[in-house]
């Protein structure tokens, strides 16, 4: 069960962090990067979410 929760949580947060990005972007708000670049980072941060995640469900 926390296998698939913590899958979850990757999957939103990743969509969360990407649209934030994407409408950050249209805004002119930053710069526009390299779109390899972006997905690793976007992607680290929603791994360690869900770590973090199933480390409080497994061990809180």
């Amino acid at each position: 069960m926390a296998i698939f929760l913590s899958v979850v949580v990757f999957v939103i947060t990743f969509v969360l962090l990407l649209g934030s990005y994407i409408v950050l972007v249209a805004n002119n708000k930053i710069k526009r990067r390299r779109m390899d670049k972006v997905l690793k980072l976007v992607a680290a941060y929603s791994f360690v979410a869900a770590l973090v995640y199933c480390y409080q469900f497994l061990y809180l």
